[in-house]
């Protein structure tokens, strides 16, 4: 999940992006009070890069937590990027829990665009 926040970086070009190492964590809250979202992220293993994050809102009793990790693998005329790892949406006002996955995205090299494939 911090790699995903790394690729992110919109509102000034020239700082540094974030490049978590091991232990390092990444926290942000977005609105005020007891409508925010809170989110937390630490870098738990750095080969392979793995991160674990929560989203969470206390007052709307839901969150969503797991962790990620990318493997890039090299197809000759594309790259195939897995993103695995355990992802849990949890919905504590109907005591229900849903877990999914990221599907592969595939980065043809001949073509001026890419596609997601795989099983969610």
């Amino acid at each position: 999940a911090a790699f995903v926040v790394a690729t992110v970086n919109l509102f000034n070009p020239y700082t540094k992006p974030l490049n978590p190492v091991l232990g390092e964590v990444f926290e942000c809250t977005a609105g005020d009070g007891d409508e925010a979202m809170s989110f937390f992220s630490e870098q738990v293993s750095h080969h392979p890069p793995v991160s674990a994050f929560v989203l969470a809102n206390s007052k709307a009793n839901f969150a969503v937590e797991g962790s990620s990790s990318a493997t890039c693998i090299y197809q000759g005329a594309s790259i195939m990027v897995d993103m695995s790892g355990r992802k849990v949406v949890r919905l504590g006002a109907w005591d229900e829990e849903y877990e999914f996955t990221i599907p592969h995205l595939y980065l043809r090299i001949l073509r001026c665009f890419s596609e997601w494939s795989g099983d969610t």
